[in-house]
């Protein structure tokens, strides 16, 4: 296929228009309930028209397209690629599994065959490529493919446009019917976004992307049409000179390469503005990535807060416990104080009334003692009878 990323490249509209015959043909020889490969080959057909016309500008040689031209043909290029290259896949393997249910049915050619009346295959073959499209719908490719070429036709209107109509005065004389083709767009890409927004799952192509629309006009300047307004945009000054040639296309010259420079130190103001901003945009992401570090931190701290207010809530919650009880401690143990000298002093006084009790007896017992042994002092004693004596006497022996 070449290089298949050379936008100049004949490979690209080979397969743009190889794949549209291969629908075609699927068409043509599997019946009409495949009339989505009739649609989606027409509509191949019709973009390889259009790109085989715009192709021979594209060439570095005519200095016509200019580099924001070009980048829009290289997004449709890039997009209608991937979109032939998935549909080619596609339909090979299809054509493949026709292919062998086809060789398959022609063995079972026979009795069976004569009793179907030879409508087995083509049920089959139905079933087949409604079962194909239930998985395979190519209405959002139509569409894509569809908006791609209307741009190709544009970007050629711009063409024309800029090699016939030069100055103003051609410009004023020149009916300007574009804005039916811009018109035109919007709806193609309205329908094209609706579509791309139903489709689910990641879209491969978004053909919606390819190009951001006309520029805003400018304040307090007279409107220009859509192609005259594209011209400034696609096509290089350079070109248009070289188209009309007249005595003034030195100093017009001048003035572009004026504006050339001009634009030059824009860009490298963009580009140095663009590096500043991915900086920032570096610095913005360490700086929200620190945010939501801290912010993770700052959670954890909380929690953190939240866990030792409970364990100082806790805390204090023993400490007026252990204060309660110590309290209740001190009282009881005051209470008991109270107690022990109340009958430590009771006991003192029964204590010193039985001391007391105690004297008073001794004495009485003395006294009593005392006066016994004085009134035996004053007996006389007591006289012993004979019978006495000798009754002592016998009782005692001295001798044993």
């Amino acid at each position: 296929m070449g290089d298949s990323r050379d936008v100049r490249s004949p490979a690209f509209s080979l397969l743009s228009s190889r794949l549209g015959d291969m629908l075609l043909k699927l068409y043509k020889e599997d019946s009409p309930a495949s009339k989505e490969f009739l649609y989606m080959g027409y509509e191949l057909k019709a973009f390889h028209a259009s790109y085989e016309v715009l192709r021979p500008y594209l060439q570095p040689s005519t200095y016509l397209i200019s580099p924001i031209g070009s980048q829009l043909v290289r997004n449709i290029y890039d997009g209608v690629e991937t979109i032939c290259e998935e549909l080619t896949g596609e339909i090979r393997v299809f054509s493949k599994q026709l292919e062998k249910a086809r060789r398959e049915h022609r063995k079972r050619a026979g009795y069976f065959f004569l009793l179907q009346g030879g409508n087995s295959f083509a049920r089959d073959r139905n079933k087949r490529i409604l079962k194909f499209f239930e998985g395979n719908k190519y209405v959002l490719e139509r569409c894509q493919l569809r908006y791609g070429n209307m741009l190709l036709n544009l970007v050629l209107a711009v063409f024309a446009f800029s090699q016939f109509i030069r100055d103003a005065q051609e410009e004023a004389a020149f009916p300007d019917t574009s804005s039916y083709l811009i018109n035109d767009l919007h709806t193609a890409l309205d329908e094209l976004r609706s579509r791309e927004r139903k489709r689910k799952g990641n879209l491969s192509v978004k053909a919606s992307w390819w190009w951001d629309g006309l520029p805003a006009q400018p304040p307090n300047v007279e409107p220009m049409p859509p192609l005259a307004t594209l011209t400034r945009i696609w096509v290089n000054p350079e070109a248009r000179l070289a188209a009309h040639p007249s005595p003034n296309d030195q100093a017009y010259q001048h003035i572009i390469n004026q504006w050339r420079e001009q634009n030059e130190l824009q860009r490298d103001d963009i580009r140095r503005l663009a590096e500043e901003n991915q900086r920032l945009e570096t610095v913005n992401r360490d700086m929200t990535s620190d945010g939501v570090q801290l912010s993770r931190r700052i959670d954890e701290l909380g929690e953190d807060k939240d866990n030792l207010q409970q364990t100082i809530d806790r805390l204090h919650g023993e400490i007026r416990r252990l204060v309660g009880e110590i309290e209740t401690e001190r009282t009881a143990r005051h209470q008991q104080e109270q107690y022990t000298n109340y009958y430590r002093d009771q006991h003192e006084r029964v204590q010193s009334q039985f001391n007391n009790l105690l004297t008073q007896k001794e004495v009485e017992a003395l006294t009593m003692a005392h006066t016994s042994l004085i009134r035996r002092a004053d007996k006389p004693p007591p006289r012993e009878e004979p019978h006495t004596l000798v009754h002592k006497n016998f009782l005692y022996d001295p001798r044993g």
